[in-house]
Parts: structure tokens; sequence; C-alpha cells
């Protein structure tokens, strides 16, 4: 069942606008430390991955994870639109939360054959970058990964 949770929040990050990297990618976890993650989420961080433009920190139980991706901002929007629409195909519930122009915000819910994990995406644009968040487990909350999206803005350079 794990492995199925896993593989949902797998598929949200691979459907992301900013999945590849990008000269203008930026070092996220040579930016923001373990303990903007844990402060943000309230949870304890025991493993760190680093992807290409991405930071991924993992708590010590099973299905619990965050994903931060940043770049310098071009033309990107903070809309989720599209990405919204390729969760519900992959029969994800989608809920929007926020909808701004600096600010998008949903949760989603997976298909009950890949368990019950959910997903808060956010996608923000400040002055200079471009942010997505994703914060995955039971205790997760729109406010946590919103929390994490202004930590990450106030780190970025």
């Amino acid at each position: 069942m794990r492995s199925l949770k896993l593989l949902a929040f797998a598929c949200a990050s691979a459907l992301s606008t900013a999945a590849l990297a990008a000269p203008d990618d930026v070092k996220v976890c040579d930016v923001v430390p373990v303990s903007d993650f844990e402060s943000a989420l309230a949870i304890k961080v025991t493993q760190t991955r680093v992807g290409e433009g991405e930071c991924e920190r993992f708590a010590g139980r099973p299905g619990i994870s965050s994903q931060v991706k940043a770049q310098k901002r071009q033309d990107q929007k903070a809309s989720g639109t599209a990405f919204a629409a390729q969760m519900k195909r992959m029969g994800f519930k989608v809920e929007v939360l926020d909808d701004a122009p600096e600010l998008w915000c949903a949760m989603l819910t997976p298909p009950a054959t890949l368990g019950n994990a959910q997903v808060f995406e956010c996608r923000a644009v400040t002055q200079g970058h471009y942010i997505e968040v994703k914060a995955m487990g039971p205790n997760m909350t729109r406010e946590k990964a919103k929390s994490l999206v202004a930590r990450v803005s106030a780190r970025l350079p």
C-alpha cells in the first residue's frame, strides 16, 4: 500500500510544469534548511533526496513527504488548471483551495486503488521566482503547504 501511495505522489510530481531541470533552477536543498520543512509541516525529516531542480524531504513514517521546486521566474503563472485536469484524468479528486494570480493550491485525493494519502500542491509566483510545493501525508493541510511556500520564498536569493 505504501508503494502505491508513493507511486501516486511520484505521478503527481512527474506531471509538474517544472519537472525537468532548467538553467534557472534553484538548488532548494542548499537554500532551504531541513528545519524550515520540519517547522512548516510539523514533521521530523529523516531523509533528503536531491533531484533535478528539486528537493524532497521524507519523514520517519511511511507516506509522509514533501517536495519543493523553485526556479527563477520567467513567464510562469501560478495556475494549476492544466495540472488539475491531468490529475482528474488519472482518477484523482482535485479540490482547488486557492486560485489567485500569485498562488494556486489544491488538495489531491487519489483513487481508492492508490490508498488514501492526501497531497497538497501549491504553486506560487513571487517577484523573482516560481515555486512548487507538494506535501503528502495524513496530517498535511493547506496551511502547512502554504507555510512551506512562504518559508521557501523568504529563503530564495
